[in-house]
């Protein structure tokens, strides 16, 4: 089976299935199938694909994204495969059960040049070399033919990481089925709307994509459990989605339940790494008269004017910049003065054989090519990738988990020159050091644990070019007598960090206390681990090896560690602003939130100076609360707070008689009842104070 590669690769894999699409859902073969072996052929040269370094491979009943070893360009005597360069996939492989199935491509073998797809039966036939070149000859018994043909997903790690990769989900429109100009380079290049944007209309500047579509398929058949296909959607970055027309036209779908459907599926996409979203709008369903030349009906009220589908278009132009991220109307197929017809021109199917597909014979009919210079178009607007990641422990999950639509629009709306994605990186209930757990990032003598393993695996996407690294991690290690070596275990893992991946910057969020004046992390009443994963945080960040976060002690936590949903989502909007400020882009506003620069006393006052960020005071604030005084052991509250523009004067309970620390919001969040009554500045951010003790005379 051919391929054209859509970028300079440096190396190849193959990923494999044993399911299929139904127009209604997905569905198991029934039985398993294996590859005997398989080669991928390029430059004249034909490579053994392995699997964990056998060349068989079971794949199961249901199995699902299996992928197999890489092989690298210069296995093939290659610096790179090139671009535009056609690699073919060579294989032979078997099915136990009489009448087995396996899972193919819609295209037929004739449409595709190069491409060879027989059955036979090894008692009496039998094969040439897989690891040979040149296509498959046989002896004994003459194999039966097959119209449709299995070829494992080729897939490959660009060159250049920031290369854009497109995965389009659709039904006949995005496959083609009425693009009959579909052999020689059009068979090999992809025919319909989808695969035709897919190269520059001369078969040149390919890009790397993957077209998930099937005829008569319904959008609900991805919906749902139905989740199978949105797990390939982490090798590409920009989705595109045409589904609905049989929705409406064979299931009667109401316009929620479309908008439901969308909603369900644009989710899947962003959760599994899709940064970029774009929607078709829903084309026509009419008839003719005299074949689409100058005569066109309306079929019914759901596709005319004020209908369901003209609703449901101007809905998904209003999700721009909130769920998706473009929507691009196929105006070059439509007629200028009625979108609810198909352009007409005079010549007989110029645009559409049925009123419903775009068509396309080579002659006359040129409906795919313009439709696909539509979507390419749209296409060319996506920016580039900005590959981010977070890292730590369950508290960065999850910040990712209920925050990353809110990162990718606030980090999107500062720039919309750019893709930014968000990998997560993090491991639940890690460990900084091995002697404090077993899902450790390091032993401390140089040697890494699970948490790094599962860091490089889940950003390895990245390909070493990680942007930002996004850091919370401190609540499994609370044992403070190892704060020397927890300091030294962070500093190495951020050296690892940025030894791969070189342009990093680490952006430290300040890790919270458990509770409004609850137990700290080591369940007694006593503070000192907080205190000892701050102190070496901020340590790191004076030293330069890495950077100050976002603060969000003014958020509430859901279970003691764990900030509820929508304060995740607040924290991923000051982490998208955070990193634009650090990338030198412009961020009006408050970044940080105010900050007190230093302490002194006089009886039982405090008096600090303060700094604001974006604001120019503090938002007003009944009964400011959050700081202490300590000298020793002895613990000093505050009984009035008095805050202005530029300075905080608190009155402790009681005057001290010799030095001490000034805390606010330091350990745990010591004579806080309200997150409420937490200090913020008056910016439409609504920062809170920052963080902090002070050494006190």
């Amino acid at each position: 089976m051919p391929h054209i590669l859509g970028a300079d690769m440096k190396t190849l894999c193959l990923g494999a299935m044993n399911w299929y699409m139904t127009i209604t859902g997905q569905a198991n073969t029934g039985n398993d199938f294996t590859y005997d072996e398989i080669s991928i052929i390029a430059n004249g040269v034909a490579v053994p694909v392995t699997w964990g370094g056998s060349s068989s491979k079971l794949i199961a009943n249901g199995d699902n994204k299996i992928i197999s070893d890489e092989v690298s360009a210069s296995a093939f005597g290659l610096t790179k495969f090139n671009r535009n360069s056609t690699v073919y996939v060579k294989g032979r492989g078997h099915v136990p059960i009489t009448d087995g199935k396996l899972p193919t491509h819609l295209p037929l073998e004739a449409q595709i040049s190069g491409s060879q797809q027989k059955w036979y039966i090894p008692a009496s036939t039998t094969p040439s070399a897989v690891n040979a070149t040149g296509a498959f000859t046989f002896t004994g018994t003459t194999p039966g033919g097959s119209n449709r043909v299995h070829t494992p997903f080729l897939l490959g790690r660009p060159v250049d990481p920031d290369t854009k990769v497109y995965f389009g989900v659709g039904d006949s429109i995005l496959m083609g089925s009425h693009d009959n100009l579909n052999t020689g380079n059009n068979g090999l290049y992809g025919v319909g709307i989808f695969q035709r944007a897919m190269h520059d209309g001369s078969f040149a500047n390919p890009f790397p994509s993957c077209n998930f579509s099937l005829s008569s398929m319904y959008a609900s058949a991805m919906t749902g459990s139905n989740d199978k296909w949105a797990e390939w959607c982490i090798y590409a970055n920009t989705g595109l989605d045409e589904l609905l027309t049989n929705d409406i036209i064979n299931a009667s779908a109401s316009l929620a339940t479309c908008q439901s459907r969308c909603l369900d599926i644009w989710g899947k996409m962003r959760s599994k790494g899709i940064s970029k979203i774009i929607r078709t709008g829903l084309l026509c369903y009419t008839s003719s008269t005299d074949s689409f030349a100058s005569n066109q009906t309306v079929i019914n009220s759901d596709w005319d004017a004020g209908g369901k589908v003209e609703q449901f278009n101007s809905w998904a132009q209003g999700r721009v910049g909130i769920e998706i991220d473009a929507y691009v109307e196929l105006t070059s197929i439509l007629n200028p003065s009625n979108k609810r017809q198909y352009l007409m021109n005079g010549t007989a199917y110029r645009t559409t054989d049925d009123g419903l597909h775009p068509y396309s014979n080579g002659a006359n009919g040129i409906g795919n090519e313009l439709a696909g210079a539509d979507i390419r178009q749209a296409f060319t607007a996506v920016k580039s990738i900005v590959r981010n990641a977070m890292a730590g422990q369950s508290v960065s999950e999850h910040v990712y988990t209920y925050g990353r639509d809110e990162y990718y629009l606030a980090r999107w709306s500062l720039n919309k020159n750019q893709i930014p994605t968000l990998l997560d990186g993090a491991l639940s209930g890690s460990q900084m050091l091995s002697a404090n757990g077993s899902d450790y990032w390091t032993n401390g003598l140089g040697g890494y644990g699970p948490a790094w393993t599962n860091f490089l695996n889940n950003t390895a996407i990245a390909n070493g070019t990680l942007k930002n690294v996004f850091w919370n991690q401190g609540q499994s290690d609370y044992i403070t007598l190892f704060r020397a070596s927890f300091k030294d275990a962070t500093k190495f893992i951020f050296e690892s960090i940025t030894a791969a991946n070189p342009d990093a910057k680490i952006i430290m969020m300040i890790p919270v206390s458990t509770s409004l004046e609850g137990t700290a992390w080591d369940g007694s009443t006593t503070d000192t681990a907080t205190q000892m994963v701050r102190e070496v945080d901020l340590e790191l960040i004076a030293e330069g090896y890495a950077l100050r976060g976002v603060e969000s002690h003014d958020l509430p936590l859901g279970d003691n560690v764990h900030h509820t949903s929508a304060a995740s989502e607040i924290i991923a909007v000051r982490q998208a602003r955070v990193e634009a400020y650090y990338a030198g882009e412009t961020v009006t506003g408050s970044v940080f939130g105010p900050e007190i620069t230093g302490a002194t006393r006089s009886g039982s006052t405090i008096t600090c100076p303060v700094i604001q960020d974006g604001g120019t005071d503090f938002a007003a604030n009944a009964n400011p609360q959050g700081f202490v005084f300590f000298q020793g052991s002895t613990m000093f509250t505050a009984v009035s707070v008095t805050p202005s523009a530029n300075s905080i004067v608190v009155e402790l309970s009681g005057v001290p008689t010799g030095a001490g620390e000034f805390h606010h919001i330091w350990g745990k969040n010591y004579g806080v009842t309200d997150l409420a009554n937490l200090l913020k500045d008056n910016s439409p951010q609504a920062l809170p104070l920052r963080c902090g003790k002070w050494d006190v005379a």
